[in-house]
């Protein structure tokens, strides 16, 4: 039941969001709302599985650490 329900919130979010950005024609703002969504669609059905998820925040500080952009604290 968890995952039927993710999938139809998610469907119904991009109903509203991608639609109007499809009749203008915006591939700029379809693939930013894309960039987002996928990847928040894929940890929602992870979470709903309960598989443990790596912290994306702390991903994303080693990502930036390993090109060189940190800040010394």
């Amino acid at each position: 039941m968890g995952i039927l329900a993710i999938v139809i919130v998610f469907a119904i979010i991009a109903w509203i969001d991608l639609l109007p950005l499809i009749r203008k024609r915006s591939w700029k703002g379809i693939a930013a709302l894309l960039f987002f969504f996928i990847p928040a669609l894929v940890l929602a059905v992870l979470w709903n599985y309960k598989i443990q998820v790596p912290s994306t925040l702390l991903t994303l500080g080693e990502a930036l650490k390993s090109m060189g952009i940190s800040y010394k604290p």
